[in-house]
């Protein structure tokens, strides 16, 4: 009678520790904040789901107008970035599983379409950086994308962090240094590309002039911007919308 009384107790306390378990994996899983929908791609690490701006964790992409060396030309690694980002999302839906707050206080995201991991997939294809400054997760798709000198690696680039704040530095002294500084003959074609980009962007009137730009929100324009859409007033926006004859009008017109 008193083993039965035993099995009958042990019978008891696994059923209930087994009724727990769904109540632990939700306890766990509400915990968690997810972000899922369509995601409208803004650079080669940004995403926006409902409105929310969301930051791929772990790497860093080259910023949406920035330059690369390659052959010894110049390409748009910033746009391509972009694109090949957009490519690996199509229509599908996005789900990111929330794992910080940036300094700008975006979600820092994983980020999956299916089973792929956008961020492991863009430094896969060399567009996008291990961001070992917060995280090596992504080490050795870099090391590998390295060794097959894919995108970013096929040639020359500046670190997209480094880029940022020169370009920030930049933009600082452009507009308070006389404008005397910049006579033509001083000037690199890459700057003159870059001072016709500005000068096209302060002259357009709208918000969203480019897809790196800053809306009215907070928030950049991305595919809702005046140069992603077909018609109507279009600003330069990246150094490959510069031909070599408006370089050659630009040093005509200040000499």
């Amino acid at each position: 009678m008193n083993a039965a009384k035993k099995s009958l107790k042990q019978i008891i306390l696994i059923s209930l520790f087994i009724l727990t378990i769904p109540w632990i994996t939700a306890i766990s899983s509400a915990d968690t904040v997810i972000h899922q929908g369509t995601a409208t791609v803004v650079d080669g690490d940004n995403v926006v789901i409902s409105g929310i701006n969301i930051r791929l964790y772990g790497i860093d992409a080259p910023e949406a107008n920035q330059s690369c060396q390659r052959n010894q030309q110049q390409w748009p690694c910033g746009h391509e970035a972009t694109r090949q980002l957009e490519k690996l999302i199509g229509n599908q839906t996005v789900v990111c599983e929330q794992r910080d707050v940036d300094k700008y206080g975006r979600p820092v995201a994983d980020c999956h379409v299916g089973e792929q991991n956008l961020s492991s997939e863009m430094v896969k294809l060399g567009l996008a950086i291990a961001y070992t400054r917060y995280s090596n997760a992504y080490i050795v798709e870099q090391s590998a994308a390295h060794q097959q000198k894919l995108g970013l690696w096929s040639g020359e680039f500046v670190d997209p962090e480094q880029w940022r704040r020169e370009t920030k530095s930049k933009t600082a002294t452009f507009q308070h240094v006389n404008a005397s500084v910049y006579a033509a003959e001083k000037q690199t074609d890459q700057e003159i590309r870059d001072r016709i980009i500005q000068e096209s962007i302060m002259a357009y009137r709208g918000s969203c002039p480019c897809p790196y730009s800053i809306n009215r929100a907070g928030r950049r324009c991305g595919g809702n911007s005046a140069y992603s859409k077909p018609g109507g007033a279009q600003p330069f926006c990246f150094h490959h919308d510069i031909s070599e004859s408006m370089v050659e009008r630009y040093k005509d017109r200040e000499r």
